[in-house]
C-alpha cells in the first residue's frame, strides 16, 4: 500500500490483507475496458447485499460522458416528503484516464 504514513496504523494490516485479495493489475488503454467490465460486475454484486429502503424511492439513470462511456447516476427521494425540497449532488470523482 502506498502512502501508509497517512493511514491511521491500527487497521493497516486488515488493509493489507484485503488488498492481498484484490487482483493486482496496471491500469493501461489497453485493459481499461476490462477494469470497467470487473467494476461493473462487482457493483452488480455488491447491488444484491444492499437493504431495501423503505422510505426512499432509489432510481437509476444515465448521463452521456463527456468522451466516453454513461454516467451512472442514482435519484435518491424521500417519499411522502413535500416538494419542492433541497437537494445534495454528490459527485465522486474516482479515477481519470486519457
Amino acid at each position: 500500500m502506498r502512502s501508509k504514513q497517512i493511514v491511521d496504523p491500527e487497521p493497516v494490516p486488515m488493509l493489507d490483507q484485503v488488498l492481498s485479495l484484490l487482483p493486482s493489475f496496471s491500469a493501461t488503454m489497453e485493459n481499461i475496458p476490462q477494469l470497467r467490465a470487473f467494476q461493473k460486475e462487482t457493483a452488480r454484486l455488491q447491488q444484491s447485499l444492499v437493504p431495501a429502503f423503505l422510505t426512499i424511492t432509489v432510481t437509476e439513470g444515465s448521463l452521456p460522458g463527456p468522451q466516453g462511456p454513461d454516467v451512472r447516476v442514482l435519484v435518491y427521494v424521500p417519499r411522502n416528503v413535500p416538494t419542492p425540497m433541497p437537494a445534495l449532488l454528490w459527485i465522486h470523482g474516482g479515477v481519470y484516464f486519457r
